[in-house]
């Protein structure tokens, strides 16, 4: 009971620093999905999770962080590896409305779209590419507004999977 009730207190002191700080933070947001581990595994393998979401298909609760960047606008954008599904993804946090994240892999783009408010305080993230070890990856973050965009590369490292 205490220890539910620490929780409350740390997440609303979190909430208003957040509120406070206009929303653009250093710390990704606590409450990622990927945190959730399942007992049954991952819900697909290699090509079979193409385009879907990593959440979804179980492929998140343990990812290798390949690349985390800070954009111009203070967004930060991580590029990760689903190594029990061999598949990679973006996310980014503390973007603006309209701010556009994708990732790409042998001529497969991925995206997703900071869509309103509440979702610049959180994790929004791409749908996958398939990328077994080795494999070259291209994340972007577009800006709302038509400024240009940073990308990076990196790649999957041999060991992986």
């Amino acid at each position: 009971m205490l220890a539910a009730a620490s929780a409350v207190v740390v997440a609303s002191v979190a909430l208003v620093l957040l509120l406070l700080h206009g929303g653009h933070h250093a710390t990704p947001p606590s409450a990622d999905a990927s945190a959730s581990a399942s007992a049954s595994g991952p819900a697909c393998r290699g090509a079979a999770c193409d385009g879907a979401d990593p959440m979804r298909m179980r492929c998140a609760p343990a990812p290798v962080s390949l690349a985390v960047r800070r954009a111009r606008g203070g967004a930060y954008v991580e590029l990760r590896y689903g190594t029990a599904c061999g598949a990679s993804w973006a996310r980014t946090w503390g973007a603006r409305v309209g701010d556009r994240v994708e990732v790409s892999a042998a001529g497969a783009v991925r995206g997703a779209t900071v869509a309103d408010r509440a979702a610049t305080d959180a994790f929004v993230y791409t749908a996958m590419v398939t990328t077994p070890p080795g494999t070259a990856l291209r994340v972007c973050l577009r800006p709302a507004g038509g400024t240009a965009a940073e990308c990076w590369t990196s790649r999957v490292p041999r060991a992986a999977g």
